[in-house]
């Protein structure tokens, strides 16, 4: 089972992705079509476009991984929810 321990608490998968809204998609990382992803976040263009990036059930939890990895190495506080939204 996937869990992120964040201070004294250990969230399990199901609490993480909880976190996040779902909807059916494209996962950006790994490339899998018709899934159930989160928004991850949106790239703006320099012509105007814009583009949501969605990441699958399992690549929000690696990239929650990654950024909880991250903070401890640089000894912050690391909250689970809040990929993509530069607070991470």
């Amino acid at each position: 089972m996937t869990q992120l321990r964040l201070q004294e608490t250990v969230m399990d998968r199901r609490e993480i992705l909880a976190l996040y809204e779902w909807a059916i998609g494209d996962c950006f990382r790994c490339a899998q079509t018709g899934a159930l992803t989160a928004r991850f976040c949106e790239l703006d263009t320099p012509i105007g476009d814009c583009y949501e990036l969605r990441a699958c059930e399992q690549c929000i939890l690696q990239l929650e991984e990654e950024g909880r990895r991250d903070a401890d190495k640089h000894g912050r506080e690391y909250q689970p929810g809040r990929l993509g939204s530069g607070e991470a």
